[in-house]
Parts: structure tokens; sequence; C-alpha cells
């Protein structure tokens, strides 16, 4: 089907079928790369440094998709994520191996843990370089709005599924056939969500792909207002988004000493959130712009982020209710930015050489996001048990953590005020203009 009939009839089944895909895709990814993986690396002796570095190679090695767009005009965008994908299977199907290798002791297993995250990861970072290219390429511009504000939607619900599955199976005392288990079904969510990548169209027109490949000099475009701004905006949201998922999950376990399966289950709303108000934010996006939607997440972030720090603080009790909120508002406000984001993003990259462009911002703001775990993690470590009471609130490191994090989310809304260029009226006013 033909990027023009895509764009006279909206996307049909076949653009459709990329739903799907995200679903199977979240389920696999969240018992892989979250929660389930965090709460066995802890199990198994990991400190807050090394949760922050296993939370990081997701995001790091991510900057291989410069190298690799270079080959998407070469091989396709199908291709690149049905190979990559299969090929990454392959790692989680070892990670599965991990718990049962009774011949291991933990050190051992988190060694080998690492390098088995990191290989998933290494080709996770290549074959991603397709997927944002190929979205742009074969969703009219019209209902990008839509598909993101959807395709969030399914990965949400993917990642809801995923982790109350995952409280049921480690429902009790954890145990590592249990943890085994969840990794193995991951690695078989993974081989399935192939199969609806492979009903996706291809795009068809070689000039439009060799368009796309065109290499643009990374001055030239970074000297591309909207882009330069966009990229600086985002670094700071993922500076701070790219650590507060997994030392909020570290405090739950190791400061207040909540059970394994409660975790996931009171950390579970964060997708209800998202899949209760994701489908309303493609569509007043699309009405309103991505600005005034992103100005309301980073709002919501600071509240959220606020409670957190009277929680670790002693202000407040840690109680399932208040982090169940906490949650729910956490996932309503990053699929609200994300969805913003992806769609100004989808708008600002211009056709001459749009993987180019897509990759360079994919890898710096991940790169920042791969980054902040492990600074905080460092940190973390380094503040140890130091504490500094202030009558009914301590500062102790987590306190400071979440105060640390709300201070870079003022900052990234003082930021987003200060982006003139970051707007649909302005982005498309200098997309056609030579930029290099």
């Amino acid at each position: 089907m033909s990027q023009a009939n895509h764009s006279s009839r909206g996307y049909g089944p076949e653009i459709f079928a990329a739903h799907y895909f995200g679903f199977f895709n979240a389920i696999s990814y969240t018992i892989i790369l979250s929660t389930p993986l965090i709460l066995y690396a802890r199990q198994i002796g990991a400190s807050s440094s090394v949760l922050g570095i296993i939370a990081s190679l997701m995001p790091l090695l991510t900057a291989l998709q410069i190298p690799a767009a270079h080959f998407l005009g070469r091989f396709g965008y199908k291709n690149f994520i049905v190979y990559g994908w299969t090929a990454r299977t392959f790692f989680t199907f070892c990670v599965a191996a991990l718990p049962l290798a009774a011949f291991l002791d933990n050190s051992a297993r988190l060694v080998l843990l690492v390098v088995f995250m990191a290989c998933f990861n290494f080709i996770r970072g290549i074959a991603s370089s397709a997927w944002m290219p190929w979205v742009s390429h074969i969703v009219p511009a019209g209902c990008r709005g839509v598909f993101f504000s959807r395709d969030a939607f399914a990965g949400n619900l993917g990642s809801l599924v995923a982790l109350l599955g995952s409280a049921l199976v480690l429902s009790g005392e954890a145990r590592n056939a249990e943890y085994s288990l969840l990794f193995f079904l991951s690695a078989v969510f993974g081989l399935l969500c192939v199969r609806y990548v492979k009903k996706m169209p291809e795009v068809g027109a070689s000039e439009s792909l060799r368009a796309s490949s065109h290499p643009v000099p990374w001055v030239a475009m970074l000297r591309y207002g909207p882009f330069f701004q966009l990229v600086v905006f985002s670094c700071a949201v993922m500076f701070f988004l790219g650590a507060l998922g997994v030392f909020s999950i570290e405090y739950l376990s190791a400061v207040a000493g909540l059970a394994t399966d409660k975790i996931i289950l009171i950390t579970a709303p964060h997708f209800v959130g998202a899949i209760l108000f994701t489908p309303l934010m493609g569509s007043l996006a699309d009405r309103v712009g991505s600005r005034p939607v992103q100005f309301f997440s980073l709002g919501l972030f600071s509240a959220v982020l606020l409670t957190w720090v009277a929680l670790s603080g002693g202000l407040l009790q840690v109680h399932w209710t208040i982090v169940a909120v906490l949650s729910l508002a956490t996932g309503y406000a990053g699929a609200a930015f994300h969805v913003a984001n992806s769609r100004l993003g989808s708008l600002i990259m211009p056709e001459m050489g749009r993987n180019h462009f897509f990759a360079m911002f994919t890898v710096i703001t991940c790169v920042c996001q791969g980054v902040s775990p492990v600074v905080w993690g460092l940190l973390l470590d380094g503040i140890g048990d130091w504490s500094l009471p202030l009558g009914a609130f301590v500062w102790k490191r987590h306190s400071l953590f979440f105060a640390g994090m709300f201070v870079v989310c003022i900052f990234s809304l003082l930021l987003l005020a200060r982006c003139k260029k970051l707007s649909e009226k302005c982005a498309t006013s200098e997309t056609g203009k030579k930029i290099f």
C-alpha cells in the first residue's frame, strides 16, 4: 500500500498491526527491562550503582542508532526490526536460564546478568533506529497524534498485563524458578510481537528511503533551531525520568520494606493512568498543539516528586494507597509527555536526512536518560547512611534524590517556557528551509 493511499484513507489494518506489536513488545520489555528485573537484581545483591548501570544500558546503547541509520536505506525498515527483535530474544532466554544456574553464586549471576543485558540492549539499539522513521513514512501527518496515543495505549496495556502477571507469579516469597519463568515468558512474547511487524507495510518508494537516509552534517542539524531546542528540552526531562522509576522501586524495597509482589501491584497503576488518559492526549495534542500538553505533564510530575520528597523524608507515612496514586499520576504524566513530544518531533524533523535527525535526537536524549541512573546511583551510594533531621522531616539519601529530581523538573518547565521555537507553527515554517 503506497504512502499516498495511507494519506487519503487514514491508516488501515496494515498500520494498525503496529499497535499489536506494541502490545506484545510491552509485555516482553516490561519484564526484562523494568520492575521484575530490578527486583531480581536486588535479590542477588545489586547495589544502587549496579542498578543504575543496568537501567542505563538500554538508553545508552541507543547511541548505536547513529551508525545504524546509514544502513536503513540498504536493508529497509521492516528487516531491521524483524531481525533485530528476533536476535535480541536469544539473550532474553539467557537471562531466563540464570536463576536456575545453581552452580553459580550471586556475584557470578550478577556479572552475567549485566553482560546479557548489555548484549540484549546492543542489538535493540541497532534495530530500534528504524522505528520512528518508518512510522513517519507510513502514518499520515494529520493523524500522528492519534497514532502515537493509540500506540502508547497498546504499550501501556501490555505493560499492565505484564506487571499483573508478574505479581501473580512472584506472589509470596519470590524464588529463582519463578523469576526464570517470568524471563522465559518475556522471550516468548518477544518472538510473538515479530509476527505483527511482518504485517506492517514496508516503505515502497526507494526515493523516499534514500532521501531519509541522506547524510546530514551533525553541526548543521544542531543549528536547525526547532531541532536544537527540542533536543535540549528533552534532555532535561530525560535526566529526571531516567532515574525516577529505578530508585523509587529501590526505596520501596530497601527502605520501606515492602514485599516483591506488593511493590509490583502498587506500581501497576502507572500503566492504568496511561491507559485511561492516553487516548485523550493524542486528539488533544492534535487540537491545541504539543506545547500545552507538555506544560501540563511537567506540572503533574512536579506535584508527584514533591509527594515523594514528603514520603522519603518522613512527613508522610508510606502507605500502598499513596504510592498507588503517585504511580497512577506518573503514568498519566509520562504518557502525556511522550505522546506530545513524539508528535512534535515527527513534525519538526525535515524529510531530507530524516533518519539521521531521528537517530541523533534519540541518541542524545537516551544518553541523558542513561547517564541519569548511573549518576544518581553513585550519589546514593556515596551518601550512604548520612541523615540530617529538621523537625519532623529528615534529609537522607532518598529524600535528597527526590528533591533533586524536583529541581530538574522545575528547570525543564522553565526551559520549555523559553523555547519559543517548540511550536508547530515555528516548526512548520522552518521545516522547508535549507538547513545544510
